[in-house]
């Protein structure tokens, strides 16, 4: 079976339990692991009021007692803040089926997003 994974971008500003309840959520769906994708600047968002680092740092002690939670920073990789970027980069690189997942505050600008209707058809939105 083709392993599950769940990534959950954003800005993490700041990391909080709403971030860990939906993982775990995802988790309860077969999903193996949960990537926290933190992306430098959410274009939907004004500044942040933390540093990428501070925010890097931050999420990942909310989660470590999660160890199916992976807290990662793709952007300076993929040279890219796009959503379908991400996904195409850790399509090519792992054999997974990926569930993008997303809060409903932010899913009413889903329309917005670069190239939204590829990332519904590449990955399972949850």
């Amino acid at each position: 079976a083709i392993k599950k994974i769940g990534i959950l971008g954003g800005s993490f500003d700041p990391a909080h339990i709403g971030h860990l309840a939906i993982s775990i959520q995802a988790k309860k769906n077969q999903i193996k692991n949960v990537i926290w994708a933190i992306t430098k600047q959410n274009p939907f968002k004004k500044r942040c009021s933390k540093n990428l680092e501070e925010r890097i740092r931050q999420s990942k002690k909310i989660s470590k007692s999660k160890k199916f939670i992976r807290v990662r920073y793709y952007e300076d990789k993929i040279k890219s803040n796009k959503t379908i970027n991400l996904l195409n980069y850790i399509k090519k690189k792992n054999n997974v089926n990926i569930y993008f997942i997303i809060g409903s505050d932010i899913l009413i600008n889903f329309h917005r997003w670069h190239k939204w209707k590829l990332i519904s058809q590449k990955c399972n939105i949850l």
